[in-house]
C-alpha cells in the first residue's frame, strides 16, 4: 500500500505476475477486490496515479480492509515521499528519508485506529525494515495509555508492533538489523531488493549485506526463502 494521504494504487499478486488494479476511491477499492475470487495477495504501489487523500489507518479505508480480513490475505506495503515532505525537502531524494518515515506514518496510522486489532486474519509486510518502526516502537507505545487510543489496541502497542512482517530492502546492515530482530523474530523478515525500481546493485548489495550479518545459516535460508514460501502457502 502506497501510505501517504495521496495515491493509492491496488495490485493483485497472482503466482510470480501481479496485475494492476486501479480504483478510482474507496468503494472502488472493495469491488475490485471482491471481484479477485480467491485472491489473497494485495500490493498497494507507490508507482500508481489514483489519487486518495487519506492514510490507510484513516475510516475510509476501513471497508477494504475489512474485505482484505475476510479473505485472509497477505498485504504489503511500500512507501513514497508525501507532498507536504516534497514542499519542503532539503534536496535530499525521497527514498533516502522520506520513504522510512512514510512507513512508520503508515504503520502509525492503523495501529491507532485499530485496524491492526480488528484485522487479525490480514498479514501485513512493511518494507525497508519497518522504516524508522524499530528504533521509535518505544516512543510510539508510549501513547497506549491515552484515553483517545486505548480502545483501539486492547492488547497494547508491542503486541500489534510484533506480529507485523518486514522485509530487507534498503535495510541488510547491522544498525537496522540490530533493531529490528529486537522487534520481531527472524522468522516476520523477507528478503526485499526494492528491484527493479532500484538497480541491479542495489539488489546484489542486500544478498552480501545479509551474508555478512553473520546470521545462522537456518536464519538466513529462512530470510532468503523459506519465510516466505511459509507465508504465502497457496
Amino acid at each position: 500500500m502506497d501510505s501517504w494521504r495521496n495515491r493509492k494504487t491496488l495490485i493483485l499478486s497472482r503466482t510470480e505476475m501481479m496485475g494492476l488494479l486501479t480504483p478510482a476511491e474507496y468503494n472502488g477499492c472493495v469491488e475490485q477486490a471482491y471481484r479477485m475470487h480467491g485472491e489473497r495477495r494485495f500490493y498497494m504501489d507507490p508507482k500508481g496515479h489514483i489519487v486518495l487523500d487519506k492514510y490507510p489507518g484513516e475510516e475510509a479505508w476501513a471497508p477494504v480492509f475489512d474485505e482484505l480480513n475476510r479473505r485472509k490475505a497477505v498485504v504489503y506495503f511500500h512507501p513514497t515521499g508525501a507532498p507536504c515532505c516534497a514542499a519542503h525537502g532539503i534536496g535530499i531524494p525521497a527514498a533516502t528519508l522520506e520513504f522510512p518515515f512514510d512507513t512508520t506514518k503508515a504503520v502509525t496510522s492503523m495501529l491507532f485506529a485499530g485496524t491492526f486489532a480488528r484485522c487479525r486474519d490480514i498479514r501485513f509486510i512493511f518494507s525497508h525494515a519497518g522504516g524508522t518502526v524499530p528504533f521509535l516502537a518505544q516512543r510510539i507505545a508510549r501513547l497506549q495509555v491515552r484515553p483517545e487510543f486505548k480502545a483501539s489496541i486492547p492488547d497494547g502497542v508491542m503486541f500489534e508492533l510484533k506480529r507485523l512482517f518486514f522485509d530487507t530492502a534498503l535495510s541488510a546492515n547491522e544498525f537496522a538489523f540490530s533493531a529490528l530482530l529486537k522487534l520481531v523474530a527472524p522468522q516476520q523478515v523477507l528478503f526485499g531488493s526494492d528491484y527493479p525500481f532500484a538497480p541491479e546493485t542495489t539488489m546484489t548489495a542486500t544478498v552480501k549485506g545479509l551474508s555478512d550479518l553473520g546470521l545462522p545459516p537456518d536464519v538466513l535460508q529462512a530470510i532468503e526463502r523459506t519465510n516466505a514460501l511459509r507465508l504465502f502457502d497457496r
